[in-house]
């Protein structure tokens, strides 16, 4: 079995909740986890690695379809072709956010995580610096070097417009649903349906829309003591980083996500 989908981004956009959502469907099948990193970090581990995630035995052999749900795929870019030549008509799905606010989320999880101790604004400033560098040297084949550059990338995984192009390139745009993120938190039933339809699958509405976090309980009930006290230091972002990219964006999807106003 092999998935019917794949929720490809973004990062800190809602991924978990709707995969949690989805896979609570009585015709879904969840994965033995959500995010496999199959198509960037593991893909040298073959088909048959990449299958086993996907058992249904569990299931009595009823009828299902399965999917995953892997936001560093939208920022890799030989992720769109390997999806292509190993699953061409699978339904790609990715979620939106206003880029600022996805920025300083990202930070304050790396912080919480651990993984960032820079106030806001200096650790920007040093993602800018290694995303040039990342763009000027050939790292894709060093896993290692790309997944340090993608777990601080506050900024670049904000510019949807380049990454989207290299997908549609790949894929028709009637292939991808693509979803506000902001709309989803607000209407997470409304969203839920449309994602069902454009999946083929029969509606299904949940008793509850609980929000769920990847990163799991502990920091999502953390009192971000450490990320407060940096607050006042990222505050002053100058959210026209994005209005240009964001523009070309909604010129790409002719939609507008409005989060320049």
């Amino acid at each position: 079995m092999l998935p019917h989908f794949i929720i490809f981004g973004v990062a800190r956009g809602g991924t978990t909740s709707l995969y949690n959502y989805l896979t609570a469907h009585p015709d879904i099948a969840k994965a033995m986890r959500k995010e496999i990193g199959f198509f960037d970090y593991q893909f040298d581990k073959g088909i048959n690695w990449y299958r086993a995630f996907f058992s249904i035995s569990k299931y009595n052999n009823k009828k299902l379809v399965t999917g995953e749900a892997t936001p560093s795929y939208m920022h890799h870019p030989l992720v769109p072709s390997r999806i292509k030549e190993t699953l061409p008509n699978v339904k790609l799905i990715a979620l939106l956010r206003n880029p600022v606010e996805r920025a300083y989320s990202h930070y304050h999880c790396a912080l919480r995580a651990g993984r960032e101790t820079l106030p806001f604004r200096v650790a920007v400033k040093h993602q800018i610096a290694e995303r040039d560098c990342f763009e000027k040297e050939n790292i894709l084949g060093d896993a290692k070097h790309f997944r340090r550059i993608y777990y601080r990338a506050y900024l670049s995984q904000g510019i949807y417009i380049e990454q989207l192009r290299q997908w549609l390139n790949v894929f028709p745009k009637q292939q991808i649903l693509f979803i506000k993120s902001e709309e989803f938190y607000a209407d997470p039933k409304t969203v839920l349906q449309s994602t069902l339809e454009f999946l083929g699958l029969p509606q299904w509405t949940l008793a509850k829309y609980e929000k769920h976090n990847a990163y799991g309980q502990h920091f999502a009930r953390a009192s971000s003591a450490k990320a407060g006290n940096n607050s006042k230091k990222y505050e002053q972002m100058d959210s026209d980083y994005f209005k240009p990219y964001n523009e070309q964006l909604y010129e790409l999807l002719g939609v507008d996500f409005d989060w320049d106003k």
